[in-house]
């Protein structure tokens, strides 16, 4: 049987002390299939395996993918099957629920500070709350407040000295994750370009798309590379960074720096062409007198004390719902896979908000409160920029 994994955190780079590394290994695939009955005894399962197989369970104990106890062998990592989100399905929509209500309750100050909030351009309200409450709140800030408040692990000590939480399910169950909603991020030397919504196809919205990778081969004069970020060798990956950075500095000022330009390798850099990719890449609208309109939210140091207001108002709201349904969600786990295994509840509740989140805003977009601007075969998500200097991260554990 064939499964998938994915994670919440930065696992590193592969290597032999990376758990994630190791059960990607189709050999994990025969020892985790036994697993999904239940807890087993280590000579019941070492009979059913061969000698490459033992050698495989050694080491998945070893990386405590796995945990021996009392001579029984248990999963050491969150895994839910198909029927435990269908057993998990009633609790999650009634707390994805009580969230979305209290939300509504304070709409209106939500909505105002929302409006106030990021650099003046052409996105309505809706779509502004999509990037900051569905993204910066209910993900990032919702996970670190959620781990303070107890209720969930945000990471956890590796023996690759990663911190993060692993999670897997069987292969046919994994699309169905992933109308989930999550963010993809790289980093310009000032900014961060950040990608929000569901994975189940291709975000086609720069700067993780392959187009503006091409272009920035073209303008390196490397029109052979392949479009892929991760497969850019260092220098192209500087000149991706720097481009980025160019582009929000354009957009916000209007100025380029010739120099760096030249430095890194651009052949042109008049502003027309600048302004070609910055329509390209979704950054900016011209309407019919020649002038620029900016069409990406853009939260630089000025919106910190906006943002602050607005944690304040939402913080209680995640916590607070789901401490009320605790209870429920204890029951509930027990007889999930993870339950079976003694996962401990708070490490696959990182999992579980992941579920409830996505919920959230989808009901939100039903009800047309917050909105995605961008649909690919029904996967909706959007993106934003936000400048280095604010330190949003740590922001949002306060």
């Amino acid at each position: 049987m064939k499964f998938k994994f994915w994670i919440c955190g930065t696992s590193g780079e592969d290597s032999e002390k990376n758990p994630l590394t190791l059960v990607k290994k189709e050999e994990c695939g025969s020892i985790l299939e036994i697993l999904l009955k239940g807890p087993i005894s280590y000579d019941k399962i070492k009979n059913q395996l061969s000698k490459e197989e033992i050698e495989t369970l050694e080491n998945m104990l070893d990386l405590q993918v796995l945990r021996k106890e009392n001579q029984k062998i248990y999963l050491n990592f969150s895994m839910f099957v198909l029927k435990d989100y269908e057993l998990m399905e009633e609790v999650t929509n009634k707390a994805a629920q009580l969230i979305c209500d209290k939300f509504k309750k304070d709409w209106n100050a939500l909505s105002e500070l929302v409006s106030n909030t990021g650099l003046s351009s052409s996105l309505t309200i809706e779509e502004k709350m999509f990037c900051i409450l569905g993204c910066i709140i209910l993900d990032w800030a919702g996970l670190h407040w959620l781990d303070d408040g107890g209720i969930l692990y945000r990471g956890k000590m590796q023996p690759n000295d990663q911190e993060f939480v692993l999670f897997g399910t069987p292969e046919e169950v994994y699309e169905r994750n992933f109308t989930r909603f999550c963010f993809s991020s790289t980093e310009g030397f000032e900014w961060y370009f950040t990608v929000f919504g569901q994975t189940l196809n291709r975000r086609w919205v720069p700067p993780f798309s392959e187009k503006i990778l091409l272009y920035l081969a073209r303008m390196s004069e490397r029109a052979d590379m392949i479009p892929h970020l991760d497969l850019l060798n260092k220098n192209l990956q500087l000149a991706l960074q720097y481009y980025l950075n160019t582009m929000v500095k354009v957009l916000i000022e209007k100025k380029i720096d010739k120099k760096q330009l030249d430095k890194y390798g651009f052949r042109e850099n008049k502003m027309n062409l600048i302004e070609e990719y910055l329509q390209k890449m979704g950054f900016i609208k011209i309407n019919e007198k020649n002038e620029w309109k900016r069409n990406i939210l853009i939260l630089g140091v000025n919106d910190i004390q906006n943002l602050e207001a607005i944690n304040k108002i939402c913080k209680p709201i995640l916590v607070d719902s789901m401490n009320e349904l605790s209870e429920i969600f204890e029951e509930k786990y027990k007889k999930t896979l993870a339950g079976l295994h003694k996962v401990p509840l708070k490490e696959a509740m990182n999992d579980w908000w992941h579920e409830i989140f996505s919920l959230v805003n989808m009901l939100l977009i039903k009800e047309k409160l917050i909105s995605p601007r961008y649909i690919n075969d029904k996967t909706k998500y959007d993106h934003f920029i936000f400048e280095e200097a604010m330190n949003l991260f740590d922001l949002l554990m306060v």
